[in-house]
């Protein structure tokens, strides 16, 4: 877990040490590995480590990230190199690598141009590894001033700031002319001073992808294929660029990535609801997004489209948009935000959704008409389920239970039945008596005031376009019995460090054309 927390990709910031200086302003991508804990970010991540097991005394931290490298490493290379004994001599930890360009051709044989750049700190105690390392297939040559030696299927230079590695001598000089002055770096690129502006100073690594940059190699691979000049016209909804970052925190781990949305696109709606106060507050698992309707209606469109390409299938939509009194494209239109739930009382699990409502007296009377639908197709004495209706809060609750004889197994852990209903502005469904206990939801014992998630969704961000809640600490046993229990080895050399984690949040949130996705991993 600590080297996926140190491999964490992070932007690094414009005048800091490391960063993008040799990279190309028009390089693909660029990430960075910040292993020398920038900041305040060896303290937290101490404090973090900390909480798991054989990290309680922070005084041994460095000793404990040293013998984890080390241990890394070593796999790595076979046992010929450590970490303590063989990099950090001579650096303080600060890795980046750039993407300069793709093959024209991705289906070849033609490797991307890149380098990787290591900062130095000792350049004297580099050579010297370096000359222990030295093979009989060395060549060099001096790219001015600078001595650029090829090994094997390998190219490194050593400056007073860098150790720099590519397949390819070619980009080692890129990198150069980079260093230089003579090329400008990806620091004067716009796009990536757009991606890094929201970006903290202290952090652990980072990435950054423009997918601008991909958009005429996507376009030559998608016109190369039948239909894909369907695929091109939407290649106007790529983002500008993708990037995030990576920060610890004495209590969580924070993951967060942005994107420049493209001019004219889908932005997500960013509103608060009163959805998560439908759920209990020990709700397992809990997601919720906004437009619902409206994204399964566009999907609801796009299959429409492609089936009325068959003269059958067209008079097959035809029937069912006369039986449901609406075309298939605006099935759910009167359903805006929803959150989905899922529950566990020590016996069931219970599941369900909770809508709001545009319309919701064409929401009622669109879920009329199927219930009708159903029950005229599958009504009757031989019918596999019963549909019954019930009074909650002056709502009406019908529930469709499957009968034994419909073959269902015995023993689920949950009820064979589903609920629906709507009320104030709301719509309900779900397994078993969902809709009725959701609708019987007291505020005060529900998941929007329980003290752990409203925690977690602020330090995520609120408000937001889509919300994903999980409570580790009470679904992990949940998972293992549910998996048949496990063996000794789970026991000690797993479960202590699941055991640590209490939960984890992400929020999706937009200001102005940057979206953001932020996930956090709390600890005990």
């Amino acid at each position: 877990m600590l080297l996926a927390v140190s491999g964490v990709a992070v932007f690094a910031q414009s005048g800091a040490a490391g960063g993008p200086a040799f990279v190309p302003a028009t390089a693909v991508a660029y990430g960075e590995i910040r292993l020398d804990l920038p900041g305040d970010q060896h303290d937290q991540l101490a404090a973090f480590m900390a909480h798991f097991p054989g990290f309680a005394d922070p005084s041994t931290f460095d000793t404990k990230l040293d013998q984890i490298l080390d241990q890394a490493l070593s796999s790595a290379t076979g046992g010929s190199a450590t970490w303590t004994g063989n990099i950090r001599t001579w650096t303080n930890g600060q890795v980046g690598a750039g993407l300069l360009a793709l093959p024209a051709d991705m289906s070849s044989d033609e490797q991307p141009s890149m380098v990787i750049g290591v900062t130095v700190t000792d350049r004297t105690a580099l050579e010297a590894q370096l000359a222990t390392m030295s093979t009989s297939d060395v060549t060099t040559e001096d790219y001015s001033g600078t001595t650029i030696t090829t090994s094997g299927d390998s190219a490194y230079a050593i400056t007073d700031q860098y150790l720099l590695v590519s397949p390819a001598a070619a980009d080692v000089k890129v990198a150069l002319d980079v260093l230089g002055g003579s090329v400008p770096s990806l620091a004067t690129n716009a796009d990536y001073q757009a991606a890094a502006a929201s970006q903290p100073a202290d952090h652990l690594g980072s990435f950054f992808l423009s997918t601008a940059a991909l958009k005429p190699l996507i376009e030559a691979q998608l016109g190369q294929q039948a239909g894909g000049d369907v695929l091109v016209a939407q290649l106007a909804q790529l983002p500008v660029w993708v990037g995030g970052y990576g920060q610890v925190a004495a209590d969580h781990l924070t993951v967060a990535a942005s994107t420049q949305l493209a001019a004219g696109g889908f932005v997500p709606a960013v509103r608060e609801t009163d959805i998560a106060g439908h759920f209990p507050a020990d709700t397992l698992m809990f997601v919720e997004t906004r437009d619902l309707g409206t994204a399964v209606d566009a999907l609801l469109a796009q299959l429409k489209l492609q089936m009325a390409a068959d003269p059958s299938s067209s008079q097959t939509i035809a029937g069912i948009e006369q039986g449901l009194g609406t075309t298939l494209d605006k099935l759910l239109d009167f359903v805006e935000d929803a959150g989905v739930g899922v529950s566990f009382d020590g016996q069931q699990l219970s599941a369900g959704l909770v809508a709001t409502l545009t319309d919701e007296a064409s929401g009622g009377r669109r879920i009329q008409t199927l219930l009708g639908l159903l029950q005229l197709v599958g009504g009757g004495a031989d019918a596999p389920f019963t549909v019954t209706t019930a009074d909650v809060n002056g709502a009406t609750v019908t529930t469709i239970t499957l009968k034994p004889s419909a073959g269902i197994p015995t023993g689920l852990p949950f009820e064979p039945a589903l609920s629906i209903a709507i009320a104030d502005g709301h719509l309900y469904l779900g397994l078993g008596d969902f809709a009725a206990s959701a609708l019987a939801q007291n505020l005060d014992t529900s998941l929007a005031t329980a003290p752990r998630y409203t925690a977690a969704v602020t330090a995520a961000g609120t408000p937001n376009a889509g919300v994903m809640w999980l409570d580790v600490a009470a679904a992990a046993p949940l998972l293992v019995a549910m998996g048949g229990g496990v063996d000794a080895a789970y026991d000690t050399d797993v479960k202590p460090w699941v055991d640590v984690v209490d939960s984890f949040v992400a929020t999706v949130t937009v200001d102005g054309d940057i979206a953001s996705v932020k996930a956090l991993l709390f600890v005990k």
